[in-house]
């Protein structure tokens, strides 16, 4: 009976370790970091938000951040492919069906690329909403014009939600 619960508690640590050790992320290669003066720059690397189904877009957004210590909000670009030129003019986050945060968009280019016009656009968040983004526990939809609608599937967000989440706390700690 002792040899059986010492095993079990044996196994049990081990899992425990294993897991740690297999859901431990590295977040060194999802950002970059610079000083530029008396300001740290964040650059947190773009990753991909697959289109909903409904949209008939299949290629994923590409998001990524932009972080400055001495801006209040964050630059948030991101690069959209299609078979026909489409002008982003407003970004709408949503969770719960509710808009999370709204905003008009910047087009900083449309160019051809493997038979897809691929627009890249910039808009601003505050950086309390930007925290918010990433504090939610079901994925939000990133809405753009004419009905184009992104999401990470739910496995997905919780990996990208914690690497966000430790990269925040890492610029919290630089600021």
């Amino acid at each position: 009976m002792v040899k059986c619960r010492f095993r079990f508690v044996w196994l049990l640590i081990l899992t425990f370790l294993v897991c740690n050790i297999t859901f431990a992320q590295d977040i060194s290669e999802r950002y970059i970091s610079k000083t530029v003066g008396n300001d740290n720059v964040f650059f947190i690397k773009p990753h991909e938000i697959p289109a909903m189904k409904t949209n008939g877009i299949k290629n994923p957004l590409l998001g990524d951040f932009t972080i400055s210590s001495e801006n209040d909000s964050v630059a948030f670009l991101f690069t959209v492919y299609s078979k026909t030129p489409i002008i982003v003019e407003r970004i709408k986050i949503q969770c719960y069906e509710r808009i999370i945060y709204s905003s008009p968009t910047e087009k900083l280019f449309i160019v051809t690329e493997k038979n897809l016009y691929k627009g890249r656009y910039r808009c601003y968040l505050s950086k309390e909403g930007f925290k918010n983004l990433y504090s939610i526990d079901l994925p939000f939809v990133i809405n753009l014009d004419k009905d184009m609608k992104f999401e990470f599937k739910k496995r997905k967000w919780y990996k990208e939600k914690q690497i966000i989440t430790d990269i925040i706390k890492l610029i919290e700690i630089n600021q």
